[in-house]
């Protein structure tokens, strides 16, 4: 391939991702090397636009490392997509996510109760910084993400 294929490539999978095209998406993936494609802006483009299915295509077939995950789930943050949220937090290293950091978008707006919920089931106690997690709890009176906080104590 030739550079300007390369960069056709590159372009038809950050459109595939932000216009939601799922078989464009699988396609680039079984036919373009991933090492000749920068992931991080059609990551971005499909947390964004709350496109889960494509989200997980990437998850599952590219470095997590080339997808910059920790900028992605906080734009999936942004656009209030707690499915790509969720969907990131459980299939990636949390090493290359920065819990707190989410945690404190997601905690922003107080109608987000099961969203915490969900991500606080899923992780590790020791991954976040609990205090931050309980003041918000108390500000925005999440009675099931404290009752859970409480449990996890016990």
């Amino acid at each position: 391939m030739s550079k300007r294929d390369l960069f056709d490539m590159e372009v038809a999978m950050n459109n595939a991702c932000a216009y939601g095209r799922t078989e464009t998406v699988e396609w680039l993936l079984q036919n373009v090397p991933n090492e000749k494609l920068d992931f991080k802006p059609a990551m971005l483009s499909a947390c964004n636009k709350g496109w889960d299915d494509i989200v997980e295509l990437l998850i599952q077939n590219v470095d997590h490392q080339k997808l910059n995950v920790r900028n992605a789930v906080i734009e999936a943050c942004h656009c209030e997509d707690s499915d790509c949220v969720v969907l990131i937090i459980r299939q990636v290293d949390h090493k290359l996510i920065d819990l707190n950091a989410v945690l404190t978008e997601i905690c922003k707006n107080s109608a987000r109760e099961q969203l915490v919920l969900s991500i606080l089931k899923t992780v590790d106690g020791s991954e976040f910084d609990e205090i931050i997690v309980m003041d918000t709890a108390k500000k925005h009176n999440w009675r099931k993400v404290l009752l859970f906080l409480n449990r996890q104590k016990s």
